[in-house]
């Protein structure tokens, strides 16, 4: 995200005080080290692999929420997960010390390191058989590049280099390769894309975004999405934008303060807002309200949000401890499915796949990767 301020100090004010985290990761801030050198995760010293996951609070609650309907296990433990993927049976997530890995979510297997970079890997996004991640080369200094890894290659790809700006956030889909480019130093954010046919990247809108942009995009065979801070405490700025990959054309999409994480499905996009999670039909017009789907609570902040088959899932931090909630996606039936205490620093990604939810959870060099096993 845009501004690049340290995740760990936004999130951590959310909570007995009811403030809202801010727009996030910093974008690839989120550190006090740079990004070089290995990651642990995956070694036999710390990788836990999922048969012998350790419980982390699960279905026995915490000390800010009830016992939840599952239990939450710790698959890895990693120098800070940032970007996750949940696909074809497999756990993949990037690092801050610039580790990429693959775990089979088998009950046996540990996880493996795939690739290594001298940088912070931050978000991460599979498409077919490629995953395209952010590399932020200094946390101190703005300086990067967008890359690809072929799974069936094996063959790593640097799609884009950035010396002026940090690359933030990623998407793939058959119109494209896109990604936001944000500052250390704060200021607006422009997004991009690279089209495999044309082989070459371009400018597709430089007016997007304001000084706190999230670094999460969204993507469907029509537009790009993507949610925007905005100005501290107002509206002006802020809100879910979307741009028309065939025109070009820009649009404000729904107006809102404190505009946060952001997914889609096939009819409606779903976001968080001044720690609420909303959603709006596609098919809306920018003038329309957005539905309620879940409301803060007294002492909580809504701040990531997945989307699978008939289901919405969030993360919600409370005084010391997050929970992870499921509800039809009108909001009906809302379920804690388990919780962890915030011992480890911010919640950074939340993936769902119908069989597993997965959640990244660290700060700097230390981080775990965590998982509810949703299969009966």
């Amino acid at each position: 995200m845009v501004g690049l301020a340290s995740l760990v100090g936004l999130v951590a004010a959310c909570g007995a005080d009811d403030v809202d985290p801010g727009p996030g990761p910093g974008g690839a801030g989120g550190g006090s080290t740079t990004g070089s050198g290995s990651d642990t995760g995956g070694s036999p010293t710390t990788s836990t692999g999922v048969g012998a996951g350790a419980s982390s609070g699960g279905a026995g609650g915490t000390g800010d929420f009830p016992p939840g309907a599952y239990e939450l296990v710790v698959l890895d433990q990693v120098a800070d997960p940032w970007g996750m993927e949940l696909s074809n049976g497999h756990a993949y997530y990037t690092t801050y010390l610039g580790g990429f890995y693959d775990l089979a979510l088998d009950g046996v297997s540990d996880p493996v390191k795939v690739h290594q970079e001298g940088g912070v890997l931050y978000d991460l996004n599979a498409y077919g058989s490629q995953f395209h991640w952010t590399r932020h080369d200094n946390p101190f200094v703005d300086g990067g590049a967008v890359q690809r890894y072929d799974a069936t290659s094996g063959s790593v790809t640097t799609i884009a280099t950035e010396a002026d700006l940090t690359p933030v956030g990623v998407v793939a889909g058959a119109s494209g390769v896109y990604w936001s480019l944000g500052s250390v130093q704060g200021g607006p954010l422009s997004i991009h894309r690279h089209t495999v046919a044309e082989g070459v990247v371009t400018l597709l809108d430089e007016s997007a975004g304001h000084v706190d942009a999230d670094w999460r995009l969204a993507l469907d065979a029509d537009h790009l999405y993507w949610a925007d801070y905005g100005e501290e405490d107002a509206v002006p700025g802020g809100g879910v934008y979307r741009t028309d990959v065939v025109t070009g054309a820009h649009e404000r999409f729904h107006a809102t303060a404190k505009a946060g994480a952001l997914v889609i499905d096939d009819s409606h996009v779903y976001f968080t807002a001044g720690c609420a999670l909303h959603r709006k039909a596609k098919a809306a017009a920018p003038s329309d309200p957005a539905e309620l789907v879940a409301a803060k609570t007294p002492t909580g902040c809504l701040t990531e949000v997945a989307v699978h088959g008939d289901r919405v899932y969030w993360i919600e931090r409370r005084t010391a401890s997050f929970g992870v909630f499921s509800a039809a996606k009108d909001g009906q039936d809302a379920l804690l499915l388990a919780s962890t205490f915030a011992g480890f620093g911010a919640m950074h990604d939340l993936e769902v796949d119908g069989n597993w939810v997965l959640l990244g959870h660290g700060t700097d060099r230390t981080g775990r990767i965590l998982g509810i096993d949703l299969q009966p």
